[in-house]
């Protein structure tokens, strides 16, 4: 994942963004795909659920007040406006590259809010677990950039 942020900063330091919308797998899909998986491990509490439901909520509320702010290249913000598309929200239109940009400015920001650290622990390690699932399926969710 890293990897995949490195190598998408230097297509934009050149000038290219390669991210072409939309996207076959969406940043709703993959949070519910997420959401499943963690909530299906064996043993996983009625509260824990709970707690992922709620994560998986506020990253989605997040990733749409964020996305058309600051998410996006000038390239994908030309796209978005050609695509015309008022009718789907964000995170149907967007990607895990998208998702990984917000991602990775989060843990800053939670510790601007006003939470315990124990809130703030939970949170962290439910992004981490997000990483984590976002790496595992490298394949399916990110897209080679186009030469």
């Amino acid at each position: 994942i890293n990897a995949e942020y490195m190598e998408r900063a230097s297509y934009v330091a050149d000038g290219v963004t390669a991210v072409k919308l939309p996207k076959k797998v969406c940043v709703a899909k993959i949070l519910n795909f997420f959401k499943t998986k963690l909530q299906n491990r064996p043993g996983t509490s009625a509260a824990t659920k709970e707690q992922i439901e709620q994560v998986v909520s506020a990253l989605l509320t997040n990733f749409h007040s964020a996305c058309l702010k600051c998410l996006m290249y000038p390239n994908e913000t030309v796209m978005w406006e050609e695509l015309g598309d008022t009718t789907h929200s964000p995170d149907q239109i967007f990607g895990a590259e998208h998702l990984l940009r917000m991602v990775v400015h989060l843990p800053e920001k939670l510790h601007r809010m006003s939470l315990t650290q124990v809130e703030r622990t939970d949170i962290i390690g439910r992004l981490n677990d997000l990483m984590i699932f976002l790496n595992m399926n490298y394949d399916k969710f990110f897209c080679k950039p186009d030469p």
